[in-house]
């Protein structure tokens, strides 16, 4: 049951970090012409009052998103579970307006590992409800979005065949950029678990979009802390 709440878990991460577009250049807030970027997580401790970051890879330890001129068209995420290569890369397809219509993940061997199947959308044609279906298109969860100036601010994953739904919230600073992610975990409806994270940002290239960042918040009870680098490629 734990390796099956793991892997249930992992997929949501997943397909909330890069559904419907998270990734897109007004979500990222891009300036100039971006092809793509690649972001590296690190594990950081505290030296000296300052968060450093370390030579650990932390989860997922590599993310690569290409763009189409305006909307993501892929992404890659890098994993490894408890020793399995589970990375996934995710086709994204888009309407005239932007809006997803199309989201496919695919496992490290290249098999279609899940996709979101869309049921209902609002007036902009935005998803605002799908379902996350895994192969062979077994209902993994039920998923729910809301929109809040034109990206999303929260994913609910109500979990098949269990008690469980996980909830990713996200918080956006004046300037536009995240500036922080609140995760919890119900059961049954009543709140298990809740972790907050808030975002600062460290180094910025000469276009102003963020290169490296840091991400803290508490883990059971401990201080957690990500530090990501970021790799721009231009057109």
């Amino acid at each position: 049951m734990k390796n099956l709440l793991s892997l249930v878990f992992f997929l949501s991460i997943i397909l909330s970090s890069c559904s419907q577009g998270y990734r897109g250049f007004q979500t990222e807030r891009l300036n100039g012409k971006v092809k793509s970027f690649t972001e590296y997580k690190y594990e950081a401790v505290k030296k000296s009052g300052q968060w450093e970051a370390t030579k650990e890879l932390a989860i997922p330890s590599k993310t690569v998103c290409i763009f189409d001129g305006k909307d993501i068209v892929e992404q890659s995420m890098f994993y490894e579970l408890d020793g399995i290569d589970t990375s996934v890369r995710t086709i994204f397809k888009h309407d005239k307006k932007g809006n997803v219509i199309s989201q496919i993940a695919y496992d490290a061997e290249g098999k279609e590992n899940s996709r979101l199947e869309i049921t209902k959308k609002d007036e902009l044609g935005r998803v605002v409800e799908g379902l996350v279906l895994q192969e062979p298109h077994d209902t993994v969860s039920h998923a729910r979005y809301e929109w809040e100036n034109g990206r999303i601010k929260s994913s609910t994953f109500d979990q098949h065949h269990t008690r469980y739904t996980n909830v990713f919230i996200k918080e956006y600073n004046e300037q536009g950029l995240e500036s922080g992610f609140v995760t919890k975990l119900m059961v049954d409806g009543a709140l298990e678990h809740e972790g907050r994270y808030s975002t600062t940002y460290l180094a910025f290239d000469k276009k102003k979009n963020w290169i490296k960042k840091l991400d803290t918040g508490e883990k059971d009870g401990k201080v957690d802390a990500v530090v990501t680098k970021r790799e721009i490629i231009y057109k």
